[in-house]
């Protein structure tokens, strides 16, 4: 499987996080969106289990990099399935959570 190993392949970048202080921003963004796919293509696989731990790993781009990288054009569509699977899990606090961690800028 492709997405498989793509992810090994970011196994060999040395400067994504938490390897380095300052991460290389051009690596960052491709492992993003590696993830990105990864978390598309497991919900087109029906995977929720993969969905979860893609999702997981995303977030950390989306969170703790925000200020290194661009905003990426697929965030708020990834963001939405996450925000619908936490509904159909009835996982409802974490939803809140999740709900006022956006910003008011980005409502």
């Amino acid at each position: 499987e492709l997405m498989h190993k793509l992810k090994i392949e970011l196994t060999n970048f040395t400067t994504l996080p938490p390897s380095v202080e300052v991460p290389d921003p051009k690596e960052c963004i491709l492992a993003r969106e590696i993830y990105e796919y990864a978390v598309f293509q497991s919900i087109e696989e029906q995977d929720i289990k993969s969905f979860e731990r893609n999702y997981a790993t995303l977030n950390f781009y989306y969170k703790e990099l925000k200020d290194v990288l661009p905003e990426s054009s697929k965030k708020n569509s990834v963001l939405g399935l996450y925000l619908l699977y936490l509904l159909s899990q009835n996982k409802i606090s974490e939803f809140h959570v999740e709900l006022q961690s956006i910003p008011s800028s980005e409502h």
